[in-house]
C-alpha cells in the first residue's frame, strides 16, 4: 500500500473541496516515462543516494536473475559472519 503526507491549506468552507481534488489527482495520476526518467537522473545525482539508485534499479529490473544477483550483494551471508569469530579465537 502506498502512504503519503501531505499539508493541504485552504479555506474552512473550501476544505472538502480541496481533499476531494487531492484524492482525484493521486487516484487518475497521470504516467510519463519522461518525467520518470528526469526523476531518477536528479536521484542519480544526489550526493549519497548510491543505495537509492541501487534500490530503484532493483526494483524496476524485469529480469529475476538481476535480482538475484543483486540482492545477493547486498545481502552479508550468516557463514561469513561465524568465521570471521572463529579466526578470532
Amino acid at each position: 500500500p502506498e502512504h503519503y503526507y501531505t499539508y493541504i491549506i485552504t479555506q474552512n468552507d473550501k476544505m472538502m473541496d480541496c481533499v476531494n481534488q487531492f484524492h482525484n489527482i493521486l487516484n487518475s495520476m497521470p504516467e510519463s516515462q519522461a518525467a520518470f526518467d528526469v526523476a531518477k537522473d536528479a536521484v542519480r545525482d544526489l550526493p549519497g543516494s548510491e543505495n537509492l539508485v541501487a534500490l530503484i534499479d532493483f526494483l524496476l529490473s524485469p529480469n529475476e536473475e538481476a535480482q538475484e544477483d543483486e540482492k545477493e550483494k547486498t545481502e552479508k551471508p550468516a557463514s561469513d559472519a561465524s568465521e570471521q569469530g572463529e579466526d578470532k579465537q
